[in-house]
């Protein structure tokens, strides 16, 4: 019964925001402001190099391609990683997980549609037995009622799946300080609302209800948004989090229904799928995994099922997930991913016997590969077979113009880039000595126009061996941010 009591303490108060780091900025190469966006030849917003911007400019061009709902846009800055600063990811995943509509003005109405809905769920199928006892004479159901239509036969069976469900949500990121900040009372608000939120969809998918796992999946989307800097989308995390879960459940639900899962829609056809990339981009590796009799069932399942939520820690998750949700052929990069996980330790693979490899695929070494060069070690394996998507790597010199960095306070200039579709378009010069009339106060710099050198062809990209790979995990090749690892101790025992 203090299962379905705690269902019942629904809160909507702001929950605090942790403390977050700014990355250290590069140099200024291109100037990005919302007074002058630039597109290219599709008309699409034009994606600079992350690395050739500054921060803030960084945030600028994220904030400005949720204005402007360009989605192709949005797929490829998220695909190279959704920075930790405003509510970027919390607003980024609602929009590629069809939450929210891309264009920021008409988010509105979407919000309140959901949260309204979800608040309209928890009131009709959060039963609360004070109001059944009160009931009683008027609808003649009592506890000891076995009918199908009965309230309180209704009650006793959800109390059973809220126990179940409690179970596993206090297995939530139990070592953070997020989830696990009140270990004396044994439950947090966080808890409550990951276990509101699992039996409710429970109940509106009765094909499917709860399954072990579920909750490893909404972790991750609910840290996500009760984390928004913005208190006007904080204070809402709960139900936006479970319309994010929600879809991202319509996408993947096939994981999790047994009678699914020897075909080619369930989580057998999926690792078969991931069986077969591996063969053929590491053959040796493949036939090793073959002898030992090594079948995907044993270390992939729980990859590919939670999208690889235990395996790393949270923020590698997250920016794990920022790529995944990208996906315009959802979730055909995690294969990759999964993939080049494999191939980054094949040198202990291909030397391990049975019981080494296998407990290394289980307790995969994530220690030692930083994510950020598992990622692009995947990006590469996916570009060999399906070349570069446009919605994914938007950010190639192939596709851009010249690009007028003008800020409306500061100097003008102007950065080429060679394009290979068309002949870059020069903005029209200003005669020496002439000054340009604007009403904010900017000083114009010009250069005599000169001829430029022909441009050399830019250096393709080094080739990652599955050598190099694991290379460089044996030497324990990790980039990882000292300071956002701080925001994820685990909690003191």
């Amino acid at each position: 019964m203090e299962v379905m009591y705690n269902l019942l303490n629904y809160k909507t108060e702001p929950v605090a925001p942790l403390a977050s780091t700014t990355p250290t900025t590069t140099a200024v190469v291109w100037t990005v402001t919302s007074e002058h966006p630039q597109v290219n030849g599709e008309g699409h917003l034009l994606v600079p190099p992350l690395s050739d911007i500054t921060f803030k400019e960084r945030i600028t061009l994220y904030q400005h391609a949720l204005d402007v709902g360009d989605l192709v846009a949005i797929r490829a800055l998220a695909f190279q990683g959704i920075p930790d600063a405003e509510g970027l990811r919390a607003k980024y995943w609602k929009v590629l997980l069809n939450y929210l509509p891309p264009k920021r003005a008409d988010w509105e109405e979407a919000l309140s549609r959901g949260r309204q809905e979800y608040h309209t769920w928890i009131e009709e199928l959060v039963l609360d037995p004070v109001k059944l006892r009160d009931q009683e004479v008027q609808t003649k159901d009592h506890p000891l009622n076995v009918e199908g239509g009965s309230k309180w036969n209704r009650y006793f069976v959800d109390t059973e799946l809220g126990i179940e469900i409690e179970k596993d949500a206090r297995r939530t990121f139990p070592h953070l300080h997020f989830f696990n900040c009140n270990p004396e009372e044994g439950s947090t608000e966080h808890y409550e609302a990951i276990r509101r939120i699992l039996f409710i969809y429970a109940r509106l998918n009765p094909g499917i209800s709860y399954v072990q796992g579920m909750n490893e999946i909404l972790g991750p989307l609910y840290w996500t948004m009760a984390t928004d800097s913005d208190p006007d989308f904080r204070v809402h995390a709960e139900a936006d989090a479970f319309m994010c879960f929600t879809n991202l459940m319509s996408e993947i639900r096939d994981n999790f229904c047994k009678t699914l899962d020897k075909s080619q829609t369930g989580i057998a056809g999926t690792m078969d799928r991931l069986n077969d990339l591996l063969k053929q981009k590491d053959l040796p590796v493949w036939q090793r995994f073959e002898s030992q009799e090594i079948v995907p069932q044993f270390y992939s399942f729980r990859w590919l099922t939670l999208l690889l939520s235990q395996e790393f820690e949270l923020p590698d998750v997250l920016r794990l997930w920022d790529s995944f949700f990208a996906d315009t052929d959802r979730f055909q990069f995690m294969t990759y991913l999964c993939c080049a996980m494999i191939l980054c330790i094949r040198t202990d693979l291909l030397a391990g016997v049975f019981a080494d490899n296998l407990k290394l695929l289980q307790n995969y070494p994530h220690t030692k590969i930083d994510i950020n060069f598992l990622l692009m070690h995947a990006k590469q394996l996916h570009e060999e077979d399906v070349g570069s998507d446009h919605s994914l790597y938007l950010a190639k010199h192939g596709n851009l113009h010249t690009i007028s960095t003008t800020h409306p306070s500061e100097t003008t200039t102007t950065t080429t880039i060679p394009t290979t579709s068309s002949p870059p378009t020069t903005p029209s010069a200003t005669p020496p000595g002439s000054t340009s009339s604007s009403s904010s106060t900017t000083t114009t710099t010009t250069t005599p126009t000169t001829t430029s050198p022909p441009q050399p062809a830019p250096t393709p990209a080094p080739t990652i061996t599955s050598t190099a790979a694991s290379t460089l995990a044996a030497t324990g090749y990790s980039l990882f941010n000292a300071g956002l690892r701080m925001m994820y101790r685990p909690a003191a025992s």
